[in-house]
C-alpha cells in the first residue's frame, strides 16, 4: 500500500472510532451519573510495527495514527434536586456498590426505587448493596438521608448504603450506567459518606462541547477520506498508462 493511503486509511479509521466514542457521549448528555468517555491518540511508526520494538533515534519511518486507548472522565456532574425520597447524589469520590449477577458492579446514578421484595434496587432491579448486603425496607415509605442512612417515615434506621472508592484505572464500563472492577483494582470501602438527599448527579458530558467535537471530527474524518480517493484516482491513473 503506498504510503498516503496507509496513513489516510489509519486516520479515518481512528477518526470513526473517535466519532463512534462523542456521538454515544452525546446520546448519554441527559443520563443519571453518567461518565464521558475520552479517546488518547498516540503516533505509530512503521518501524515499530515490522520490528516490534521502537525505531533509532531519526530513523526514516512511516509514522501514522493510532487510536492508543479509550478512557473514563471521573469528574462529577451538576447534582439537582428532584424531590424524590430515593434519589440521592454523591458528593465528592465514591460509587454505590450494585450487587450483579456476576459480582459487585458500581454506579454513580443514585436514583433507586423499592423493589417487588421489598429490597432497594437500581431502575433496572438489581439489588443495592448495604453494610451487610441487599437493604430490606420493610413495609412502610422510607428515604435515603445525607448519611447514607434508609429511614422510614418513623424515624427508625433500616440499614446504610454502601459507597466505594475505586481506582478510575481499574474500571470498565458495562452499560446501563455500571462499571465492574479489574480484579486487581484498588477497590476501598468508604467510612465517610456525604450525599445530597432527593438530589441526582447528572451527566458530565456538555453537549455544545460534544457536538462542536462531533463536528469536528466529520471534517477530519471525511478529509481522510478525500485523500483516499484522491490516491485511489492517481493510482488508477498509473496504472491505466502503464498498461497501454
Amino acid at each position: 500500500m503506498p504510503d498516503d493511503l496507509f496513513v489516510s486509511a489509519a486516520g479515518a479509521s481512528a477518526r470513526l472510532r473517535q466519532l463512534e466514542v462523542v456521538a454515544n457521549n452525546l446520546a448519554n448528555a441527559n443520563t443519571i451519573g453518567y461518565k464521558r468517555d475520552h479517546t488518547v491518540f498516540s503516533a505509530m511508526v512503521e518501524a515499530q510495527i515490522r520490528s516490534g520494538e521502537s525505531p533509532a533515534a531519526g530513523a526514516n519511518a512511516l509514522a501514522f495514527v493510532d487510536l492508543g486507548d479509550v478512557s473514563i472522565d471521573t469528574q462529577a456532574g451538576t447534582i439537582s434536586a428532584t424531590g424524590a425520597p430515593l434519589d440521592v447524589a454523591i458528593q465528592g469520590e465514591g460509587y454505590f456498590e450494585i450487587l450483579g449477577p456476576e459480582g459487585p458492579r458500581y454506579t454513580r446514578a443514585g436514583s433507586f426505587v423499592v423493589g417487588p421484595n421489598r429490597t432497594l434496587v437500581t431502575k433496572q432491579g438489581m439489588p443495592v448493596a448495604g453494610d451487610g448486603g441487599p437493604l430490606e425496607v420493610g413495609d412502610r415509605p422510607v428515604s435515603i438521608v445525607s448519611s447514607g442512612e434508609i429511614v422510614d417515615d418513623q424515624g427508625q434506621t433500616l440499614g446504610r448504603l454502601k459507597l466505594v472508592d475505586v481506582d478510575p484505572r481499574g474500571l470498565v464500563k458495562e452499560g446501563a450506567n455500571l462499571f465492574r472492577a479489574h480484579p486487581d483494582a484498588d477497590v476501598r470501602e468508604l467510612d465517610t459518606i456525604a450525599l445530597a438527599e432527593r438530589s441526582i448527579e447528572g451527566s458530565n458530558v456538555q453537549s455544545v462541547r460534544a457536538l462542536a467535537e462531533l463536528m469536528m471530527i466529520q471534517r477530519s474524518f471525511e478529509a481522510s477520506l478525500q485523500t483516499l480517493q484522491a490516491s485511489d484516482g492517481a493510482t488508477q491513473s498509473l496504472l491505466r498508462e502503464i498498461s497501454q
